[in-house]
């Protein structure tokens, strides 16, 4: 599937000059019968250029449809050669944080408005920097300014301009606190969810200069199961955050991980494995294929993950010491009328 929505994209490329500036601009639609795309002298105010808002769309769709950040970035590099997404500047801007010496409060403010583009909130002690986009998938496609041209008119997709917002998003420093019950029941209501149930939130741990934490959470994927009929994907999601020490705060930065470790799954007969090595800026994220038991009981259908140990070992280049995780995922349900046939999500016990 993916191999197809690429050479789609790739046969509706072609460049295009923005006849109201200097800026150069790469152009999607569908009358281009050509697969290559020209190389250009690209700068900061280079913006992809769609045709439709639906053309936008499917470009997120196939982005979407990539699971790992590197994969993402390949797919968009290729497709789009030479040009620079706000993407692309965190991850400059996370490599070059993570081979800075200088912890000074002059040194940080120099790097804060190289990268002025980033959001720096400066909240409390997180010295960080964000991407200002709620759709981080959007982010690919966004110019360092976080523009892009969809049916002929400028579109600033910067959506982020406080603090709150990143805690809502997960993605902060700081963090929401999440509610925890052993078994508690969970709204079945679209077959796309990013966060099915409670999570996991090991809460910041500090090594010297250095602080990492482990998230872990269970969601759903929209899944095209047959022409006009959705199902959902069902994961195990889990987020290995770090940051470093400077005379400002703790900022994010560039560096690699690997985790290890496994989920225990009641009602199914294997367990889970972990097993991720990645290399990114402020966190590191991962799913797994993650089972639901579904049965039917008293006329009723019901949607179950039940309690699930957990345990992971984080293997981080930053620290000499490996660092143990365990815990467990809470049991929850939902439930479904009887007389209709079960909402589909795999991979399941049915």
């Amino acid at each position: 599937m993916k191999k197809v929505l690429l050479t789609i994209a790739l046969c509706a490329i072609a460049t295009t000059q923005y006849s109201c500036s200097d800026s150069t601009m790469l152009q999607v639609g569908d009358e281009t019968k050509e697969n290559i795309v020209t190389t250009m002298n690209l700068g900061k105010e280079t913006m992809l250029k769609f045709k439709s808002q639906a053309e936008f769309d499917n470009a997120l769709q196939i982005l979407r449809s990539l699971k790992s950040e590197k994969e993402k970035s390949e797919w968009v590099h290729t497709t789009f050669p030479k040009f620079t997404s706000i993407q692309d500047v965190y991850e400059q801007a996370g490599g070059e944080m993570a081979e800075m010496t200088d912890e000074s409060e002059a040194a940080f403010m120099d790097f804060k408005n190289k990268y002025k583009e980033l959001y720096f909130p400066l909240v409390g002690e997180d010295a960080g920097f964000y991407i200002p986009i709620k759709d981080l998938d959007a982010a690919y496609l966004a110019n360092p300014n976080g523009k892009v041209i969809i049916n002929n008119a400028e579109i600033d997709l910067k959506d982020i301009s406080d603090y709150e917002t990143l805690k809502t998003l997960g993605r902060a420093y700081y963090e929401k606190p999440h509610t925890r019950a052993a078994m508690t029941e969970f709204m079945l209501n679209s077959t796309s969810m990013n966060s099915v149930g409670p999570e996991y939130d090991s809460g910041w741990k500090e090594y010297g200069k250095r602080k990492i934490k482990l998230k872990a959470r269970r969601r759903f994927t929209t899944i095209e199961l047959s022409p006009g009929f959705n199902g959902s994907q069902s994961w195990f999601h889990t987020e290995f955050c770090f940051r470093k020490k400077t005379f400002v705060g703790w900022v994010n930065y560039r560096c690699t991980s690997n985790i290890t470790g496994e989920v225990t799954i009641p009602g199914f007969p294997s367990k889970l494995k972990l097993n991720a090595t990645e290399t990114g800026t402020s966190s590191h994220d991962k799913d797994y294929p993650y089972p639901i038991y579904i049965e039917k009981r008293n006329g009723t259908w019901y949607y179950q993950f039940f309690e699930a140990p957990c345990t992971a070992t984080v293997a981080f280049k930053d620290l000499s010491q490996l660092v143990v995780f365990n815990w467990n995922m809470p049991g929850i349900y939902a439930t479904g009328p009887g007389d209709r046939l079960p909402v589909q999500i795999l991979p399941s016990n049915r």
